[in-house]
């Protein structure tokens, strides 16, 4: 494939997501779903622009076969039609020292070199707050965060390294988000979803010739804000300023990154939807489906009754989750014969299936064996949806620690979560006997 079929692809590419664009804001604007000819239009269009993404990335790939990347921290540049390299070579030392040009202004670390190597990446450094956008998935984060390039055509930027250091974070420090639905946009708007309870009805015969019997279907709306959240400060040294160059990105994304994702795990477990905690967890909303005989213990068949208590449609895809020190009591249960629950012992962790599903520590939910506990969730957690917002602000400070010699650093992104249950409870709780 040549550059003017790859121009052309990418030019395409742009113009499918702009039509796609337009419709996904026309429906917002409008506060409504797409129509059934727009529900056509838009899997059409998403369809092409899969497609002809795949075509841009393997025609990137080729390009990208004549240079020997793992030889060599550079990537040549694009070049134009005419033959002619659009801009610089971009390595990974440049992009070091335009993320400098940024965490080291207005300070006595600042070098002309930084600067440069800002320009020549297109990085506004000069600038007390920078944006970040979070990416898609995984994949892409690591993906990008381990390639250079280009900076306009993603290649290696300083977004890049320290967007890839805070999802790194939300990856570890939220380590259960992959059970639930998120829903990253680009907008901070009202994100709103429809939820359907259609659990319990069947097909039906009719005989031949006979009205088919309407069976109505009951659809609600889930909204979704775009509170803060902010990491807090955190400080840097002028020392490690100084005596990094290339990673210190990540390192502040990341360190920033667990903040979000500490508050986010709360929030999501336990918010109460109003005052200081804007986003509403899950904890309060799901609905009983054990209560033990016991108000401080936990036998083997309430957990086979909490299995059960859930329904079929939603166990397929359900998990337990539970404390860490509740998941110890369980390690040390033990049925008639004086065998462990969790089979091998202390040569396997125990972290692994119960009943045959995962199981899932979350420290914000109740550590203790007490009475009234919400002590384990079993069920679907694709039902509790995560709105976030792409657009993450980091702000740095000279003067808060200025007697410290550090710098500050701050985060914001807007998020919401609801539980989102049609009225079908696909995620219920074990709650201890609280003698009521």
């Amino acid at each position: 494939m040549d550059c003017y079929e790859t121009k052309a692809l990418r030019e395409r590419l742009g113009e499918l997501k702009n039509e796609m664009l337009e419709m996904k804001s026309s429906v917002e604007t409008e506060e409504r779903s797409f129509s059934d000819e727009e529900f056509s239009k838009w899997d059409a269009l998403e369809n092409e622009y899969n497609e002809t993404k795949k075509k841009v990335e393997t025609a990137e790939r080729m390009a990208r076969v004549s240079t020997d990347n793992k030889k060599s921290d550079v990537v040549v540049a694009e070049r134009s039609y005419s033959g002619k390299p659009k801009q610089d070579v971009i390595t990974r030392s440049d992009v070091g020292k335009a993320t400098k040009a940024w965490l080291t202004r207005n300070t006595s670390q600042f070098k002309d070199e930084y600067a440069n190597a800002a320009e020549k990446t297109g990085f506004a450094w000069n600038s007390p707050s920078i944006n970040i956008n979070l990416l898609g998935n995984n994949e892409e984060i690591k993906e990008r965060s381990q390639s250079v390039g280009t900076a306009n055509k993603g290649g290696h930027s300083v977004s890049d390294e320290i967007v890839g250091g805070f999802e790194e974070a939300l990856a570890s420090y939220w380590n259960w988000a992959q059970y639930c639905t998120i829903h990253r946009t680009s907008h901070n708007g009202p994100h709103r979803i429809v939820t359907v309870n259609d659990t319990t009805t069947s097909a039906a015969y009719e005989a031949e010739l006979a009205a088919i019997d309407n069976a109505d279907l009951t659809f609600g709306e889930a909204v979704f804000n775009s509170y803060k959240l902010t990491s807090g400060v955190f400080p840097v040294s002028n020392e490690l300023l100084e005596d990094n160059e290339i990673g210190l990105g990540s390192y502040i994304g990341k360190a920033l990154g667990q903040r979000i994702a500490r508050t986010l795990a709360d929030e999501i477990t336990t918010g109460a939807g109003s005052g200081s905690s804007n986003l509403t967890g899950f904890d309060a909303a799901t609905t009983e489906g054990v209560e033990t005989s016991s108000g401080t213990a936990i036998d083997q068949d309430e957990l086979i009754d909490l299995y059960f208590s859930v329904n079929d449609v939603y166990r397929q895809n359900s998990i337990f989750m539970m404390h860490s020190l509740v998941l110890a009591a369980l390690v040390k249960l033990e049925d008639s014969q004086g065998r462990k629950l969790f089979g091998p012992g202390l040569n396997g962790s125990p972290q692994g299936t119960l009943l045959g599903k995962p199981v899932v520590v979350n420290d914000f939910l109740p550590s203790a064996l007490s009475a009234g506990n919400k002590v384990i969730y079993f069920g679907d957690f694709s039902h509790v949806h995560v709105r976030m917002v792409r657009d993450v602000s980091i702000r740095e400070s000279s003067e808060k620690y200025f007697l410290e010699d550090a710098k500050a650093f701050i985060a914001t992104m807007r998020a919401d979560s609801k539980y989102v249950n049609a009225g079908t409870d696909p995620i219920k709780h074990l709650m201890l006997n609280d003698g009521a």
